[in-house]
């Protein structure tokens, strides 16, 4: 038996355990849980079972979250000395491994993915956490020697009460406000991954990113510092078709393999680990370059009748979409915009259809409303087609229509999905299967 299966056994030791939530994590949890001690009492408290599944909190002492139940939500039910705790602390508690947390609003799944690419190289490593699999289910795999690169949610963050050795925040952006009262909660969220990191730990992040600096100043650890721009004092920059580190130019622009300037934001946390572990250029250049984008996210789709077609569905915020349009300027035709409305303005993402000329826009509800107003108040010199559309069989036919030959069509809704699809994957295949099927 493994020293974590040994400590994990002591802490579930006449338990009486409740899982709260039965998604992937849950049903991941129980397993593990079955296999550390198959007698152990263990009750599975979920919505689609009982709508009135948390007034049966109180019966229990250990109580394990999913990540999308909010921690306050499960304290107003749960017994004054209950034990609350969830599949991220567990891991942190029992992983033998050295962690890396990666969190921002935007790009996490891609730095992270980057970053194990860049390790590989040279070490075992495993992704884990918001991307893939559930975190405990790769514990098996990890040992003293190896690195756990995790993927961190604010949600996955919230009840935190340690941090990784290395932290990586990339940006912050207003996110998730059906879930965090504002941006302020929400940020306090994304906070607990420095939290708690000691003198000896490093914190790796976005200079250019204000919310980010402020948090970045208050930790204790070791700080290292990246942004796009040039600037003096700065750990890693962008310059002369390089990404510096430490004033010395590790890796070339050229062999980026993602689209977008934006994008090197994502890989600088790359560099800046494989640096700190002692990786030769040459290997952190071969991890980075061979890196294949990520499905849904400015994903190339097709080439039909010389319209090409670009998935780029995880933008589900308007700066991710903005950010999209700007790093294809004067190539887009069409766009493909909209969605589920948390409650976030739609500004950026107007501003940038409205400054690079996009002549076709497509509008989905119920932010698709927002943006046309926006874009209409803007008064564009060039003022594009904008068409309101329901379904994505729609969206694709009418962007195949009304798109110049030789264009992009882009979808980047820069919204959340969940008023028409499922989750942003199954709005990408969709948009994927709508694309194959002119």
């Amino acid at each position: 038996m493994h020293e974590w299966q040994k400590k994990l056994k002591k802490i579930i030791a006449g338990q009486k355990i409740c899982l709260v939530g039965f998604g992937r994590e849950g049903q991941s949890t129980l397993k593990l849980l079955r296999q550390i001690d198959f007698k152990a009492e263990i009750a599975i408290l979920d919505v689609k079972n009982d709508p009135d599944y948390l007034k049966e909190i109180k019966k229990y002492n250990f109580i394990i979250r999913s990540p999308g139940i909010p921690v306050k939500l499960i304290k107003k039910y749960s017994a004054a000395k209950a034990l609350l705790t969830s599949q991220t602390k567990l891991f942190f508690d029992l992983s033998p491994a050295k962690i890396i947390g990666v969190t921002g609003t935007k790009g996490k799944s891609t730095t992270a993915s980057l970053i194990a690419a860049v390790l590989k190289q040279k070490f075992n490593v495993q992704l884990v956490g918001n991307i893939g699999r559930p975190p405990l289910d790769y514990l098996e795999k990890l040992t003293p020697k190896s690195f756990a690169v995790f993927e961190i949610s604010s949600h996955q963050l919230s009840d935190l009460d340690k941090s990784p050795e290395v932290a990586v925040m990339l940006n912050l952006f207003p996110e998730h406000l059906d879930y965090y009262a504002d941006i302020r909660q929400y940020a306090a969220a994304k906070k607990k991954i420095t939290q708690f990191q000691k003198k000896s730990d490093i914190l790796i992040y976005n200079a250019s990113d204000r919310r980010i600096k402020r948090i970045a100043f208050k930790s204790r650890a070791k700080r290292v510092s990246f942004s796009l721009d040039h600037e003096a004092g700065l750990d890693c920059y962008v310059k002369d078709g390089f990404i510096y580190y430490k004033n010395k130019p590790v890796f070339p622009v050229a062999k980026s393999p993602l689209l977008g300037r934006f994008n090197l934001a994502n890989i600088m946390p790359a560099v800046i680990i494989g640096k700190y572990f002692r990786l030769p250029n040459e290997l952190i250049i071969k991890g980075i370059s061979k890196f294949k984008p990520l499905p849904h996210r400015l994903e190339f789709v097709a080439k039909a009748k010389g319209v090409t077609f670009i998935n780029d569905s995880l933008s589900t915020i308007p700066q991710s979409a903005a950010q999209a349009i700007d790093s294809l300027s004067g190539k887009i035709g069409s766009v493909i915009v909209g969605g589920y409305d948390r409650g976030v303005g739609q500004s950026p993402l107007a501003e940038a259809v409205v400054k690079n000329s996009i002549p076709v826009v497509m509008l989905f509800p119920d932010t698709g409303k927002a943006i046309k107003k926006l874009i209409l108040n803007a008064k564009p010199k060039h003022k594009p087609r904008l068409i309101e559309v329901d379904t994505m069989a729609q969206a694709v036919k009418k962007a195949y229509e009304y798109t110049q030959v030789g264009k992009i069509c882009l979808m980047s809704p820069g919204a959340a999905s969940f008023n028409m699809f499922k989750d942003y994957q199954d709005r990408g295949d969709q948009f994927k299967r709508a694309v194959k099927a002119l």
